[in-house]
Order: C-alpha cells, then sequence, then structure tokens
C-alpha cells in the first residue's frame, strides 16, 4: 500500500496528516483550490487502499468548501461507507467551531445519509 506524507495546508487547501497510532486520517482547513480532484485523489486513493486491510476514523475539520471540494468529500466518505459494508471498522467525525453554525450544518447534511458511525463534535 502507498504512504500518505502530511501536507502542510495552504491558504486554499486543508492540511492532512495521519496519525498511524491512533489510525486517524484528519483534514483540517479550508478548502477551495483550482483543482479539487487533483488535490483529492490521491488521499481517496490512499484511504481506499487503506481501508481494504484496516479501518479508519476519518476526522474533518473543515471551515469552508467549493463545490469540487464538497465532492471529493463525498467520494471520501462513500470509500468509507464502502469499507463499512465489507466490515471495516470505519467512524467519520466532523468537527467544526461552536460558533460556526454553517459548518454544523454542512457536516449534519455530510453525515445524514450514511450507515457507518459519525459524529458531529462542536469546538470551543
Amino acid at each position: 500500500m502507498t504512504s500518505i506524507s502530511d501536507i502542510a495546508g495552504t491558504e486554499t487547501t486543508p492540511s492532512v496528516s495521519f496519525d498511524a497510532q491512533a489510525n486517524t486520517l484528519t483534514l483540517k482547513g479550508e478548502s477551495y483550490p483550482e483543482n479539487a480532484f487533483q488535490f483529492f485523489r490521491p488521499i481517496i486513493e490512499w484511504t481506499r487502499a487503506h481501508c481494504a486491510s484496516d479501518g479508519l476514523t476519518l476526522d474533518l475539520q473543515i471551515v469552508y468548501m467549493n463545490t469540487s471540494s464538497v465532492r471529493c468529500v463525498m467520494d471520501l466518505l462513500d470509500v468509507l461507507e464502502d469499507a463499512h459494508g465489507h466490515g471495516k471498522p470505519v467512524t467519520v467525525v466532523w468537527r467544526y467551531r461552536s460558533t460556526d453554525s454553517r459548518a454544523r450544518k454542512m457536516g449534519e447534511e455530510f453525515i445524514e445519509d450514511l450507515t457507518l458511525p459519525s459524529q458531529i463534535v462542536a469546538l470551543s
């Protein structure tokens, strides 16, 4: 399986990090790159490969996403949903600032149709 390195966030892309001990993939920041599919493709491919042999917690802390990033995150969640359907222990955690009702609503919309374990967590 290919590995994923930590990716530093930029003004237009979220930071991406994998904690092997906690088995958690974290995306944090804003996501409105010029080509979201190019940015997210290796993350989605790595997640698919990782979930073929192991579970994963996806920890999303996204403040803002453009339309193409929304589609890519939906593709990422589809990979986890498929892994869940194959018995892998996967979870999604959506974190948002407690003062950001727009981000909370976005998280609710993302996870409303998932069958895999998921939670929405307010941050101070």
